[in-house]
This record gives C-alpha cells, structure tokens and sequence, in this order.
C-alpha cells in the first residue's frame, strides 16, 4: 500500500506544521490541523492559509496528531 503525503506550514523553513494529511491509494484519508496554530506565520499563511482550515473535527493537539496519524498508517501493518 503506498501513502501520499500533504503539509502545510507556517514557516519558510518548515519548521512550524500546521497541518497533515495522508491519502491512502485505496482512497482512505487522514487530515488533521494543529488546534493550537503557530502564532509568528508568514504573512501568506495568517492571511490565506489559515482562513482555509476546516478548525473543526480535524482540529487536534499535537499528541492527538501523531497518535491518529499512526493509527491510520498501521492499519495495513506495511505501509
């Protein structure tokens, strides 16, 4: 099973994520978004990037970020 992964940052030099998604060649999906955004992003990201989150469901704490992303990358045992 192969994964294709999508980021978003708030910084130049990737440092800051603000969001996660990873799409599953069979169509199955993982997004989520920092519920705490990073307060110094680029112009661009406060005034484009963050007005098109969902901030709803996929809005999670970094733990919950990593746990789920885990999750979803197991389920084949291979990826």
């Amino acid at each position: 099973m192969r994964f294709f992964l999508d980021t978003g940052w708030a910084d130049a030099l990737g440092s800051e994520l603000v969001s996660l998604a990873l799409l599953a060649e069979d169509g199955e999906f993982f997004y989520a978004e920092r519920d705490t955004l990073p307060e110094h992003p680029t112009d661009f990201v406060r005034q484009v990037v963050y007005r098109q989150l969902d901030r709803g469901p996929a809005a999670r704490t970094d733990e919950a970020m990593t746990q789920g992303a885990r999750a979803f990358l197991v389920r084949e045992g291979r990826p």
